[in-house]
């Protein structure tokens, strides 16, 4: 993923019907002239949060089903349907990102754990001083670029 794909995402976000969402699905129970019954079930999806003018969710993307044709309407604003197809495009490098950072925090914590260690092992003279401090300068530089920090 770009940075031009994260920057165009991060603008998709802001510009569709704030989260969170989630689906609600109405059965729809019916009976045919032959008789024929059954329940259509209209998958919505819509804001968890209720809209106070609404009395409900705010509507992201609305299905409507007519029994006796058997036809389907679905209605979505623009800036939702581009913020669905941005997320389901890039979703798979998200979390692919996602998995990099708990990496990254991981090792992060093995350099913590060594940079302490590396410090008792100097204090206890099992390695000569210059030795002991380009290793502490080697660990605090690893440190600093895992955590954003600028490099002195």
């Amino acid at each position: 993923m770009t940075k031009d794909d994260r920057e165009t995402l991060r603008q998709l976000e802001r510009e569709a019907t704030y989260g969170p969402w989630k689906v609600y699905e109405v059965p729809n129970p019916y009976r045919m002239k032959d008789g024929t019954e059954g329940v259509l079930i209209e998958r919505n999806i819509g804001t968890e949060w209720h809209h106070p003018q609404l009395d409900g969710p705010a509507p992201v993307v609305v299905m409507s089903t007519t029994v006796g044709e058997r036809t389907h309407q679905v209605s979505i604003d623009a800036n939702n349907a581009a913020l669905i197809v941005a997320l389901r495009t890039h979703a798979t490098d998200l979390l692919d990102a996602h998995e990099r950072l708990e990496q990254v925090r991981e090792l992060q914590e093995d350099m913590e754990t060594a940079q302490a260690r590396s410090h008792q092992d100097c204090l206890d003279w099992e390695f000569s001083k210059p030795t002991c401090t380009q290793r502490c300068r080697t660990i605090t530089a690893v440190l600093a670029i895992l955590k954003g920090e600028e490099r002195g």
